[in-house]
């Protein structure tokens, strides 16, 4: 039987995708590339294999600041359990920063 194991992740690993999820689902709050930015970043995190656990519901949660995030994302590098995982954790950065590659493989912004 083939089954499915979910990775386990640091409480700072943990809060990092809540905020940067929150960040993605801003409601309007935030300028839209901003929000992509932050989705993207998420994604690049939960693209980690095995997978992660859910990250749960997020709206109750104040949209957090850029700030905010980038010190999450920092703990959660610190705490990585992997260089698999930190690597993910500063790709996030930089896509969050607006410096991911775009789709014809140069810098972005």
């Amino acid at each position: 039987m083939n089954r499915t194991t979910s990775r386990v992740q640091s409480a700072q690993l943990a809060a990092a995708r809540r905020l940067l999820k929150r960040r993605a689902d801003h409601g309007g709050e935030l300028d839209v590339a901003d929000g992509i930015d932050a989705g993207m970043a998420f994604w690049i995190i939960e693209g980690l294999q095995p997978p992660l656990p859910p990250a749960g519901p997020v709206d109750h949660i104040p949209v957090p600041s850029l700030d905010e995030v980038r010190t999450a994302l920092k703990a959660a590098a610190e705490a990585s359990a992997s260089v698999e995982e930190a690597t993910a954790i500063a790709h996030a950065a930089l896509e969050l920063a607006g410096e991911g590659l775009t789709p014809d493989g140069g810098e972005g912004r």
